[in-house]
């Protein structure tokens, strides 16, 4: 049982950037997840994590182009 009580330390002391620069570098920038992975040194899959935390934190919801133009 003594293995299980280690503490993982983080991998890097990469810092996640704030909600509205994630979103101003995807949605107006139109830089790529693999860009913004590779800027911040993280994996694709952790900048499409990153963004739907920040839309929610945000409160943005994402529609599809011509819904709601009735």
């Amino acid at each position: 049982m003594m293995g299980y009580l280690r503490t993982y330390a983080r991998r890097s002391t990469r810092k996640r950037p704030k909600d509205e620069i994630l979103i101003d570098l995807y949605h107006n920038q139109l830089l790529t997840a693999s860009e913004i992975a590779e800027k911040y040194h993280v994996k694709r899959a952790t900048v499409y994590n990153w963004l739907t935390e920040a839309r929610r934190n945000l409160g943005i919801t994402l529609i599809q182009e011509g819904e709601g133009d009735e």
